[in-house]
């Protein structure tokens, strides 16, 4: 700012200094400070701040085949689904406010966002107590929780169950997965680019492959008894950039 007021001031006055009818008084330009860059979330924290909505993605983007596969529906339709027994939902913790009751003991509300909408629901007692510390600002989790009769007939509340992070969701999920291939496209480049992933990414989840043929519609299915792979988000991207489909089964 002061720089820019030099200039102006300079540009007003002619260009011309006081000791010189010629020479163009010349005003060194501001050193910024060299540091960091912001990593993704905190940078898009800051663009909601001051626009109001994300301009470089959004914090839940690297999560979507989770949100997809393991949820029971997107926050904005949660009020529908009242009569399920439980409920699976993931989002962002975009707002908390930590309380304390008239009697001295804590509580807070919680709310979390999706692509779709904003969910907000309140914890007492050892609910709070257990879970707050999973669920701060910028965080991206997956809860599973229940409607039931609130206190003194107030309607329905949330009961939250269990709160996981969001980037474990796969992980402790999935019993197993399937790779789905086209029969058409598999050649030796491809069954030796799977073996190097499966190799990398060893884990505890036993791998099923379903070969099918687009024409027929025909399939076969086998399992892999001696590899095993760790599921998570970064496998999934692998195969799916070399055009093989993978499913996580959860049962």
């Amino acid at each position: 700012m002061r720089y820019g007021q030099a200039v102006r001031q300079g540009a007003a006055g002619g260009g011309l200094s006081l000791f010189s009818d010629t020479q163009e008084i010349m005003i060194p330009e501001p050193i910024f400070p060299s540091v960091p860059d912001w990593n993704l979330l905190e940078k898009l924290r800051r663009e909601e701040e001051v626009t109001g909505f994300f301009i470089s993605g959004h914090p839940l983007d690297d999560y979507h085949y989770e949100i997809k596969q393991f949820t029971t529906c997107s926050l904005d339709s949660v009020s529908n689904h009242h009569q399920r027994p439980f409920l699976l939902l993931a989002g962002l913790v975009s707002k908390v406010s930590h309380k304390v009751s008239k009697n001295g003991n804590g509580w807070g509300v919680f709310e979390i966002s999706d692509f779709t909408g904003i969910f907000e629901f309140r914890l007492f007692g050892t609910e709070y107590q257990q879970f707050k510390f999973l669920l701060d600002e910028g965080m991206s989790v997956f809860v599973k929780g229940k409607f039931q009769e609130g206190w003194r007939d107030q309607g329905m509340e949330f009961k939250l169950m269990e709160v996981t992070l969001l980037e474990d969701v796969a992980t402790k999920l999935t019993k197993n997965l399937t790779l789905r291939l086209p029969l058409e496209g598999i050649n030796t480049s491809l069954i030796r680019d799977l073996e190097e992933i499966i190799k990398k990414e060893k884990g505890t989840h036993p791998i099923k492959i379903e070969v099918f043929e687009l024409s027929s519609k025909s399939k076969v299915s086998f399992s892999m008894k001696d590899n095993k792979v760790h599921a998570n988000t970064h496998l999934i991207r692998k195969l799916e950039k070399m055009g093989i489909e993978c499913v996580l089964n959860i049962t």
